[in-house]
């Protein structure tokens, strides 16, 4: 029994991706509808390993979006 704990334990931390802190709702929502995909899970949230995988660029329209914090976009080390 004390087995099965210790898996699930290990399990449960393996599943939980780590989510990019982005706390400006509207760049959020540009990184959610963007275009090539960048939420490939389709979990409405960015993930690090989601966002270090993104390489298109992603700058088109942002000075006409709204967004005015661009926490999260270090995330991104692949542009």
């Amino acid at each position: 029994m004390k087995n099965i704990f210790i898996l699930l334990l290990l399990f449960t931390g393996i599943v939980n991706a780590q989510i990019v802190n982005i706390p400006d709702p509207v760049f959020k929502q540009y990184l959610l509808n963007h275009a090539p995909l960048i939420d490939l899970n389709g979990n409405n949230e960015i993930e690090v390993d989601e966002a270090s995988a993104f390489g298109s660029p992603m700058l088109f329209g942002l000075a006409e979006s709204g967004i005015t914090d661009l926490t999260g976009i270090q995330a991104f080390t692949n542009l």
